[in-house]
């Protein structure tokens, strides 16, 4: 959410800043090889190239172009994403980037890591390369991020701080281009989740002094305030009858991010159900994925699945994971059947910027299998919201000055190879290129 460290001194004030939200008895086993070392300072000269980009467009005071030519494979740099499978035949071609010297609504990545930072400007570029590709909302100052989208593939909910510092929630068709501002406060909403039936709008506001969860309407009013306690609660997602709402909080005993679950017309009583950050219910029945780290304090999230039955949260299943990445922002497709999340390349190198140098969306069949990448570019694609229409709503900076807009992208192909290559081979390398077509 586009929030300034200012902003949020009650949150550093309770010293979870620096804390991630994982098991504490989880102790991750991965171990980088020789291409994983190899792979990754490939991925640290990359953004040190993007920074000197950076720096030589804002002391020129001007838009630069600079081609970008790659003579083979070899010269791009690239990633090792261990047992994440990419779209077959795709090949990157040269692209032209454009620098732009206009600095971009600043973004907190709090809600990425579960913890708070300031952003920097990001890279955009006018070659999208692909016609699924099309652009939802046209914030020209600030940012939109945080999207969701009803159960009907109409309507979309999102935060945005277009219009101040802080953010407010608005709603828009789809295909509109008009919007409507839901909440009005000086503090700040943000993460905004449709009910199911698409009546009510759960999302996190820390209008009370830190963040809790509220309730309102489609139609707007008044919220109702669902949690009140000390500790830090964001993220909610609904239950299929929308009676019960899980949601992540930092508590203040473990001092990590955990997962809970409270019934609406009981929500004195929540229910702890697990370690974890941004758990979304599946649409379908009592599954919940959310994004879990190997170990504490450490960014490399994977991503998981549990069951809620009977109060708990059971058999909790990783699905997608990566020696040199951290698998974030996981999200239902309608169907229950398939998970999309985003992956942030080398994401301690991101400890000292705001916005992740590269990040793509990718998608997975619930066992873990067939996992596919949908997009591949030097942006940030971040937050990824599957439509029933197929369509996958998401933030990225590919916008003139590198704003942060919601874009939507067609699934087709992607979802075929999902389906289609329920192995997951092992696949040697990623690369950090300029935006493939993926149809």
């Amino acid at each position: 959410m586009t929030v300034r460290t200012h902003t949020l001194q009650a949150i550093v004030s309770l010293c979870i800043v620096v804390q991630i939200g994982c098991s504490r008895n989880y102790n991750g086993t991965w171990l980088q090889n020789t291409k994983d070392r190899r792979a990754i300072g490939q991925h640290q000269q990359f953004a040190a190239e993007r920074e000197a980009t950076r720096i030589r467009g804002e002391a020129a005071n001007r838009i630069r172009i600079k081609p970008v030519h790659f003579e083979s494979p070899d010269h791009v740099p690239s990633v090792t994403l261990a047992n994440l499978q990419p779209m077959a035949g795709v090949v990157a071609p040269p692209q032209t980037l454009v620098t732009v010297s206009s600095k971009p609504g600043n973004r907190s990545k709090r809600f990425l890591y579960g913890q708070l930072e300031e952003n920097h400007q990001g890279m955009a570029s006018p070659m999208d390369g692909t016609a699924s590709l099309r652009k939802v909302t046209f914030a020209t100052e600030g940012a939109d991020f945080d999207p969701a989208v009803d159960s009907t593939g109409k309507w979309i909910v999102y935060a945005s701080t277009q219009h101040r510092n802080t953010a407010d929630l608005y709603v828009k068709a789809v295909d509109g281009t008009t919007l409507r501002q839901l909440t009005d406060d000086p503090a700040n909403d943000a993460t905004p989740v449709f009910s199911p039936d698409g009546k009510w709008i759960a999302y996190a506001s820390d209008r009370s002094g830190n963040w809790d969860i509220y309730l309102v309407s489609i139609d707007g009013g008044a919220s109702r305030q669902i949690t009140l306690s000390p500790n830090n609660d964001i993220h909610p997602s609904f239950s299929p009858d929308g009676k019960k709402i899980v949601f992540c909080t930092h508590g203040s005993r473990s001092g990590q991010w955990e997962l809970v679950v409270i019934d609406l017309e009981n929500s004195a009583t929540p229910r702890f159900i697990g370690h974890g950050l941004f758990p979304r219910w599946s649409p379908t029945d009592n599954r919940i994925v959310y994004q879990r780290a190997r170990e504490k304090s450490s960014r490399y999230f994977g991503i998981w699945i549990l069951d809620y039955i009977d109060g708990e949260g059971l058999h909790p299943t990783q699905i997608a994971a990566s020696a040199n990445a951290a698998a974030i922002s996981p999200n239902w497709s309608s169907d229950g059947r398939n998970i999309v999340f985003c992956t942030i390349i080398d994401p301690d190198s991101d400890l000292q910027e705001g916005t992740p140098l590269q990040s793509d969306i990718w998608l997975v069949n619930v066992d873990g299998s067939g996992r596919t990448n949908l997009t591949r570019s030097r942006f940030t694609n971040l937050q990824p919201s599957w439509s029933p229409d197929g369509m996958i709503y998401f933030v990225s900076n590919r916008g003139q000055g590198g704003m942060e807009n919601v874009w939507a992208i067609g699934t087709e192909r992607a979802v075929q190879a999902v389906h289609t290559n329920r192995e997951s081979p092992t696949f040697p390398e990623v690369r950090a290129t300029a935006e493939v077509p993926t149809q």
